[in-house]
């Protein structure tokens, strides 16, 4: 069975419309002393790459749980895959002085030692979508300890 989970598209857009208007802010104070075509050709393009981040966000972002298997892919770059069996937790990490909450997963290889693996940043889910992975991964792996301040506000 194969369960994905894609990026929220309403936090994404709200990000990139923020980027968009102060891009657009920066253009129009570059024509206060007359016109250029600077600013145009600097729109166009940071246009351009807005989109493409956005479609990187939106379709290129996501967690898939294939039998055992996790893979993310952030902004079509596929990472490797994960056995479930192997994670030992799933613990948060603030960023950003507390901003933004990073989930990690802490993975046992094969030789004993340990890493950690970032799986996504908090709000990149929705709640329901968030919920659902950790309930995907508990349902697999139910020796797998969740940090419980995750499912908090």
């Amino acid at each position: 069975m194969k369960t994905s989970f894609h990026l929220d598209r309403q936090l994404t857009t709200g990000i990139i419309a923020i980027f968009a208007i102060l891009f657009f802010l920066m253009a129009a104070f570059s024509l206060i002393d007359g016109f250029s075509m600077r600013p145009v050709i600097f729109l166009a393009v940071v246009t351009v790459l807005l989109v493409l981040l956005w479609l990187a966000l939106t379709s290129g972002t996501y967690i898939i749980i294939e039998g055992d298997d996790l893979t993310v892919s952030r902004a079509f770059f596929k990472g490797r895959p994960t056995s479930l069996s192997n994670v030992v937790s799933i613990e948060r990490r603030a960023n950003f002085g507390g901003l933004l909450t990073e989930v990690y997963m802490k993975v046992r290889n094969k030789d004993g030692t340990f890493n950690n693996q970032g799986l996504i940043n908090k709000p990149g889910l929705t709640d329901a979508e968030y919920k659902r992975l950790f309930d995907t991964i508990h349902s697999i792996n139910s020796n797998a300890r969740i940090d419980e301040s995750l499912f908090r506000k």
